[in-house]
């Protein structure tokens, strides 16, 4: 307006108010205020007001209001601009999240092919929700398809199952892929999944699955050649 504001007047914060009128809202409602001494005409306030007890449940939509000259006492050319109202989105419950580490060969090299093959993996919950029930890491080798967040279990060559992990907590596991590599004398790539079958809920599905490229066996030595012993032919003299 073109009049200042030269009294005090009060700007209040409403959460989930069950009433809103055009110009007004009732002040029993109100969940905090700030108060301003005045205000020139063309001037513009930063006010921040405080909700001390905040909201009942962060786990829905709630409605958040504002009003200023809650208290009605300045009389403007336009009573009906007082009132601003929001949708604070929800906030996401808190969930568990499993981390997998860098694989470690198990087995002592040199490699050989459709033999035994085991690895371990640190698994850790990141997140600040516990995991009570079971689930399972799994290991792939030279798997067709990997997405994002999963590896089709029909191309699992071994698990481990975890019977829980609370959370923070790290947890290293083994896993042998019974038939081992079908060629040893190549590079394979060996993938491997924590919560394979998808059945944790986590704050993040992107960082369940890690994979590497093994070397491959050197191939071995050719057979050492025989050497022979020449020994000079002495002829007795009759």
């Amino acid at each position: 307006g073109t009049v200042s504001i030269s009294s005090a007047f009060f700007v209040d914060l409403f959460l989930n108010p069950s009433m809103v009128f055009s110009t007004s809202i009732p002040l029993e409602q109100s969940s905090g205020y700030a108060a301003l001494a005045n205000l020139e005409a063309g001037a513009t306030q930063v006010v921040t007001i405080t909700a001390p007890l905040g909201l009942a449940d962060v786990g829905v939509e709630n409605t958040v209001c504002m009003m200023v000259d809650s208290t009605l006492t300045v009389e403007e050319s336009n009573e009906t601009n007082n009132i601003a109202c929001i949708t604070l989105p929800s906030e996401p419950p808190p969930l568990p999240d499993l981390t997998i580490g860098q694989p470690e060969l198990v087995t002592t090299r040199p490699l050989s092919a459709t033999a035994p093959l085991s690895f371990t993996v640190r698994i850790t919950n990141t997140g600040t929700v516990s995991i009570s029930s079971a689930f399972f890491v799994d290991l792939f080798l030279n798997p067709s398809t990997v997405f994002s967040t999963s590896i089709p279990l029909e191309q699992s060559s071994g698990y481990a199952a975890l019977a829980n992990l609370a959370a923070g907590a790290t947890q290293v596991v083994t896993i042998t892929a019974p038939q081992g590599l079908a060629d040893v004398g190549v590079e394979n790539m060996v993938c491997m999944m924590v919560d394979s079958n998808l059945t944790v809920e986590e704050s993040n599905e992107t960082n369940n699955i890690v994979c590497f490229t093994l070397a491959s066996e050197p191939p071995p030595p050719p057979p050492a050649t025989p050497r022979h012993l020449y020994l000079p032919l002495v002829v007795a003299q009759p």
